[in-house]
């Protein structure tokens, strides 16, 4: 799982006020090996220490809707997101991606 692989799906942000881009991709949900699971990759460039990271479900829509909610707790939690100098074209006062409770209480 050291690879994307096959990317579905890109989203571009703008941290500190466009001084800086995050880019988030998420790879296609493959079975893992040696095992019934799926796994989702995904890779976060500008926020955090990078690199590709995964999450992991009974079957390939389990592990993309918990991708997209790692991912949500990753950004949403940033202190880029806390400080509201992250956004997107599409997003407003959102990041498009669900919101983690934890998060909620932050706001």
């Amino acid at each position: 799982m050291s690879s994307l692989g096959a990317i579905i799906a890109v989203r571009k942000y703008r941290a500190d006020d466009g001084a800086r881009s995050v880019a988030v991709k998420i790879g296609k949900p493959e079975k893992m090996p040696d095992h019934s699971d799926y796994y989702c990759p995904f890779e976060i460039d500008g926020i955090g220490g990078g690199g590709i990271d995964h999450a992991c479900g009974v079957d390939a829509i389990q592990a993309l809707d918990l991708a997209m909610k790692k991912i949500g707790v990753i950004l949403n939690c940033s202190p880029e997101a806390q400080a509201a100098r992250l956004s997107w074209d599409g997003g407003g006062d959102h990041l498009g991606l669900p919101i983690p409770d934890s998060c909620k209480d932050a706001e």
